[in-house]
């Protein structure tokens, strides 16, 4: 072999004509070859850079000491021993034999996964904060800082650490996760996911305006704080309901991880931030509303929309203040 493979060599740096068929016999070999034997510690090496060059993934297991040099080349090594192989290994068995193996592809295809959809969580989660904040500029408001603090560590931190906890699926298949952040699927993903983010927010706004009566206007106090107003209160909470919906819908589960119910830290959280966003949406106690500065929404029935209309384009005719207002 360690013949075989300097002609391929000497043939891929000079293309000498008459080693050409070396070279598909080389190739040849490598794709249908299934026994590789009598070998000494030089030529494993040889035979995994071999499949390497041929763009193959490589997982060596070895037990010993003459296994070292092709478990350290490899891209994924086990060694079955907890002696001198151990050391150029990424991975040490507890167990004598390959049956680890099958372990280390189910959690390396769940960790993949998981890698990607986390990724993919956290720039909705930053899409979807964005738009939040670029809506709030056009009716002069703006998240208070307490706001920012409960959407990024009592939200958004908790369900990114509850997301990866997902174990890997109890069958291993043959198929393979997205190994790349700029792929087609990811990218279309995320595009998509940003244009209903804006629709969801807009459109729930001017459905929600048609049912409240928006009696104050949005500002700044003293110490440029955004004060309660209907548009903080409606974009802030939209928000807090697609934070967890993103995270719901990203907890893929087959054919690499397990189903999201099996996650008990993620579904009881998503169950608790859930009941209480829906309590301060239909009945926001006082506490709630101070601590998150938020309006109290009062359902007002039907309205006239003559009169929103009025009010709108009053309001905009003088930079978003209603002369006399409060």
């Amino acid at each position: 072999f360690e013949k075989l493979y300097k002609l391929n060599e000497k043939y891929m740096k000079d293309k000498v004509p008459k080693l050409r068929h070396i070279h598909q016999s080389y190739r040849l070999i490598l794709k249908n070859g299934r026994v590789f034997a009598r070998m000494t510690p030089e030529h494993k090496a040889l035979l995994v850079e071999a499949f390497k060059k041929e763009g193959f993934t490589t997982l060596m297991c070895g037990d010993g000491a003459n296994d070292c040099a092709a478990l350290r080349k490899a891209s994924v090594g086990v060694s079955l021993s907890p002696k001198e192989a151990s050391i150029a290994a990424g991975f040490t068995s507890q167990i004598p034999d390959v049956s680890c193996i099958f372990e280390i592809l189910r959690e390396g295809k769940c960790s993949l996964t998981t890698s990607i959809q986390t990724f993919k969580y956290m720039m909705l989660y930053s899409v979807i904060q964005f738009t939040c904040v670029n809506l709030l500029l056009i009716y002069i408001s703006y998240l208070s800082d307490f706001q920012f603090l409960v959407s990024d560590f009592f939200i958004i931190f908790p369900l990114e650490w509850f997301l990866a906890m997902t174990r890997p699926h109890d069958k291993l298949t043959h198929y393979y996760p997205i190994s790349a952040l700029l792929s087609f699927p990811v990218i279309t993903s995320i595009l998509s996911q940003t244009i209903l983010t804006f629709i969801f927010q807009f459109v729930g706004y001017k459905i929600l305006k048609n049912h409240y009566k928006f009696d104050n206007i949005c500002d700044f106090d003293e110490n440029h704080i955004p004060t309660p107003c209907h548009e903080n209160t409606i974009f802030f909470l939209i928000a807090h309901f697609q934070y967890l919906t993103a995270a719901l819908s990203l907890s893929v589960s087959k054919p690499f991880r397990q189903p999201i119910y099996k996650n008990w830290p993620l579904m009881i959280y998503l169950l608790l931030v859930y009941c209480y966003s829906i309590w301060i949406t239909i009945n926001c106690d006082d506490w709630s509303s101070e601590l998150f500065n938020l309006y109290d929404l009062k359902y007002r029935g039907d309205v006239d929309l003559n009169d929103n209309e009025e009010e709108e384009e009053e309001r905009e005719e003088h930079g978003g203040i209603i002369p006399g207002g409060d």
